[in-house]
């Protein structure tokens, strides 16, 4: 039977990386991408099932970065869905709105909200992801609080970072737990839970709005 070219092609490629490997040429580069793959489908699942994600939720990503998790969690959401994408500044946000162009999403609205200001709409999200970011915000309380307006009674926080323990907080990236529990429920956000074998050396803290 024939083999389709896109397959016949990628059967191809990975034949020539085996090559490469077993020359001792390329294995490093195609272990560490695999790896790098992996982490960010099994992280993006956990994500997705600490937000209880589903097709037509809308979910804010905090602070994008370069909107690998935007595109994720708007795939998951589907075209009945949406996706807030936050950056600090207009470079922060062209960034962003690239990736989704390349990715060809078309649910996500890119905001940019220097600092804590998170203007978003009131109670426009089920959900929302603010992964590795907290720590950067100067006045968490303040942005705990704007979290729980924009997130609509019985939404899902989750804030994923670096505790004391971890080899990234003495760089000066991470948040103490019991800090960021008290900011958060100081907003008005109930814990859910805590997750402390996150991904790698992080921690998942997860907070709900009250219905009421």
């Amino acid at each position: 039977m024939a083999i389709p070219l896109s397959r016949g092609i990628w059967l191809s490629v990975t034949a020539t990386l085996l090559v490469l490997g077993i020359a001792g040429l390329g294995a490093g580069w195609l272990l560490q991408r695999y790896e790098t793959s992996h982490a960010f489908d099994v992280e993006a699942s956990l994500i997705a099932e600490a937000l209880e994600l589903s097709e037509g939720s809308t979910v804010a990503d905090i602070i994008a970065g370069e909107g690998g998790w935007t595109i994720d969690l708007a795939e998951r959401v589907g075209d009945a869905g949406h996706v807030y994408s936050t950056g600090n500044d207009a470079d922060e946000t062209a960034i962003i709105a690239a990736a989704i162009e390349a990715a060809g999403v078309g649910n996500v609205t890119v905001v940019e909200t220097p600092g804590e200001a998170l203007e978003l709409p009131d109670e426009c999200c089920d959900a929302m992801l603010v992964r590795v970011m907290y720590h950067h915000m100067a006045d968490g309380s303040g942005a705990a609080d704007r979290m729980r307006q924009a997130l609509r009674p019985g939404g899902l926080l989750a804030v994923i970072d670096y505790g004391r323990d971890a080899p990234e907080f003495s760089g000066g990236h991470g948040v103490d737990q019991d800090q960021l529990v008290n900011e958060v429920t100081g907003a008005g956000l109930d814990l859910v839970r805590v997750i402390d074998d996150w991904s790698g050396n992080a921690y998942c803290a997860i907070f709900r709005r009250p219905n009421s």
